[in-house]
């Protein structure tokens, strides 16, 4: 049980790490590859050091996870990532539900299901 907090905790960071960054280069007006000075610009931004911040504490707890369950399971637990990206993307920043979209969601589920049989 204490595995799959470990592994529950490192998506939500992980899914925080990308929300974070999303408002963050949102926040800085985008990136459009102008050279080292708006690199820095982008870099130093608050929000974005947050979302990275976040990535780094996911990347430690991924490697948590990987000493915990085997590698194949671990990404596939992994991949309830994107369902909750989907849903920030569509509830908080208002992209478009598509049919794709909910089709994808459901098959990433349904494997999600087929793994926990075992």
């Amino acid at each position: 049980m204490a595995d799959f907090v470990l592994l529950i905790v490192c998506i939500l960071v992980s899914v925080g790490a990308q929300m974070l960054l999303k408002l963050g280069v949102d926040a800085a007006g985008g990136v459009h590859f102008r050279g080292v000075a708006e690199a820095i610009r982008v870099f130093t931004h608050p929000i974005i050091i947050a979302g990275f911040v976040c990535y780094f504490a996911g990347s430690y707890l991924w490697l948590a996870v990987l000493s915990k369950f085997q590698y194949s399971r671990a990404n596939l637990y992994f991949s309830v990532n994107h369902v909750l990206t989907l849903a920030i993307a569509v509830f908080y920043f208002g992209d478009k539900f598509t049919t794709a979209n909910s089709v994808g969601a459901v098959m990433v589920i349904a494997g999600l299901y087929l793994v926990s049989l075992k």
